[in-house]
């Protein structure tokens, strides 16, 4: 009776040390994936508005400031947080402009970067903003989507012409100083003018002859050819100090 009774204990100890042993492999360390679902009916995705550049307005010499303002999804029972902002030009693929910056403290973010080298022309400028969001139920979250929203705003970029003579602020001892310069689109008009005074047409690189001694202020436009027709100008100082010249008596024959 002894041996069966001690039979019993050792069958239930290695039960119960078999199923301590096997729980903990179905159960322990649970990995919570949330769920992926549609965005709630209810919910307002990002709201973009582009404060720069606006639209079809022109823009010079490669150089644009693009400053954006973003609004984070709205929605009850609804919590949402920012991803990420990307932007594009013209059709190519998207570039990061900040990611997984996090929720915002106030309900519009503003964001502002540069873009260089914008070539001559026409282009479109696309922002794109994907925001990860989360619907609550009973105050937790039930499931994840994302919303995304983009926008687009067209804009033009012109280059002013480049003078290379005479150099800004130089001092020139001639008082016929050559104008060359350079432009690198097509132009319908090119014209300088002195000093302020009227405009003079010229078709490319000209001398402007009998100057004064002294700061003159010298300004060159273009129109463009494109059916915008804008126009562009390059402004700039320089000095002229031309020697005097030298005086010449008349002599005048006395008869004796």
């Amino acid at each position: 009776m002894r041996k069966v009774y001690i039979l019993q204990v050792l069958i239930s100890i290695f039960l119960l040390v078999t199923t301590v042993q096997v729980a903990p492999f179905a159960t322990a360390n649970p990995v919570d994936f949330p769920r992926q679902g549609p965005s709630p009916a209810n919910v307002i995705p990002p709201v973009i508005s582009i404060a720069s550049p606006t639209r079809d307005s022109v823009y010079y010499n490669g150089t644009l400031n693009v400053s954006v303002n973003v609004t984070e999804p709205k929605g009850l029972n609804f919590r949402s947080y920012f991803c990420d902002i990307f932007y594009k030009t013209d059709g190519r693929e998207y570039v990061y402009v900040n990611d997984n910056i996090g929720k915002p403290k106030n309900p519009a973010t503003q964001f502002d970067f540069n873009l260089t080298e914008v070539p001559f022309g026409r282009h479109t400028l696309t922002i794109f903003v994907s925001a990860l969001g989360e619907a609550l139920k009973n105050g937790v979250s039930d499931y994840q989507c994302k919303l995304n929203s983009s926008l687009s705003v067209d804009f033009q970029m012109h280059t002013s012409p480049v003078i290379i003579y005479p150099e800004f602020n130089s001092t020139l001892s001639n008082s016929s100083v050559p104008l060359n310069y350079t432009i690198d689109h097509s132009v319908n008009e090119m014209a300088y003018s002195l000093d302020r005074q009227d405009k003079i047409p010229i078709n490319g690189n000209t001398t402007i002859n009998a100057l004064t001694n002294g700061q003159h202020y010298i300004v060159v436009y273009t129109t463009d050819a494109s059916s915008a027709h804008v126009d562009a100008s390059k402004t700039l100082y320089f000095n002229v100090d031309s020697p005097e010249p030298f005086p010449v008596a008349s002599i005048i024959e006395v008869a004796a």
